[in-house]
C-alpha cells in the first residue's frame, strides 16, 4: 500500500514496504543522498547528480526535504565521494618546468641588478647596457674625463671613462652568467626522471640567480 504526501510543493509517494518516499517529479530519493563538509546535499535528480545547497532561500524547502531523508534513513547517507586528482605525467611536469624557467629568466634579464666593483649597485640589463655603451661613445668622442652615472637607487654616481668600461664588463658578465644557468637548468630539467627532481628545481630571487646549481 502507498501513501500518499502533499505539500506545499511537493508530492511524494511513500513505499509501504521499505519507507523511502520518492518524488515522481524529479528526485530519485531511494538513489540515497549524499553530503558535503558545508552541511550541502548532492541527490540523484532527473537522472544526474543535484545540489541542494544549505542556508538559502531559493532551495530551503528542498533542503528540508533531503534534511528529513537524511535523519530517517541513515543507511542511505553518505559523505560525496571526492575526485582524485591524478599526477600530471612526467613530460606535462617537464614542460610545465621549461616554461617555469624561462619566465623567471625573462624577469631577472629585465629587473636584474649587482652590486659593483665600484662600491654602488648598478642596473644590469638591456637597458642599462645600451646608456653606458652611449656615455663610452660620448666620453670618448669628446675627450670629456668624467660624467655623471645613475646608479640603481637612481643616486648620481660621479665616473670616468675607465670607470664606464668596468661597468659595462660587469653588465654583460652578469648577462653571460644568466644564460648560463638558464641553460644549466633547463639541462637538469630534461634529464629529470621524476617529478619530485623537477620540483626541486627552481629560479629564486631577482639578483639570487639560480639555487641549486
Amino acid at each position: 500500500m502507498e501513501k500518499i504526501t502533499i505539500d506545499e510543493k511537493s508530492l511524494f509517494v511513500e513505499d509501504a514496504t521499505n519507507g523511502i518516499p520518492t518524488e515522481p517529479e524529479s528526485i530519485d530519493w531511494a538513489a540515497g543522498v549524499q553530503t558535503r563538509p558545508d552541511g550541502s546535499f548532492v541527490v540523484t535528480k532527473n537522472g544526474f547528480p543535484y545540489h541542494i545547497p544549505a542556508n538559502t532561500e531559493e532551495f530551503a524547502a528542498e533542503f528540508a526535504q533531503a534534511s528529513a531523508f537524511a535523519l530517517d534513513h541513515s543507511d542511505l547517507v553518505a559523505p560525496e565521494p571526492q575526485p582524485e586528482f591524478l599526477p600530471l605525467p612526467l613530460e606535462e611536469l617537464r614542460a610545465k618546468k621549461l616554461r617555469d624557467i624561462q619566465r623567471a629568466f625573462a624577469a631577472t634579464e629585465t629587473e636584474g641588478h649587482v652590486l659593483s666593483s665600484l662600491g654602488f649597485e648598478i642596473n644590469a640589463n638591456e637597458r642599462a647596457n645600451r646608456d653606458i655603451a652611449g656615455l663610452i661613445i660620448m666620453m670618448t668622442a669628446t675627450g670629456q674625463e668624467q660624467t655623471l652615472f645613475c646608479d640603481y637607487n637612481n643616486i648620481m654616481q660621479p665616473v670616468s671613462l675607465e670607470n664606464l668600461r668596468t661597468l659595462q664588463l660587469e653588465v654583460i658578465g652578469y648577462g653571460q652568467e644568466l644564460y648560463a644557468k638558464k641553460w644549466a637548468l633547463r639541462d637538469r630539467a630534461m634529464a629529470a626522471t621524476t617529478p619530485e627532481e623537477l620540483a626541486a628545481l627552481r629560479w629564486d630571487g631577482v639578483t639570487d640567480v639560480i639555487k641549486g646549481i
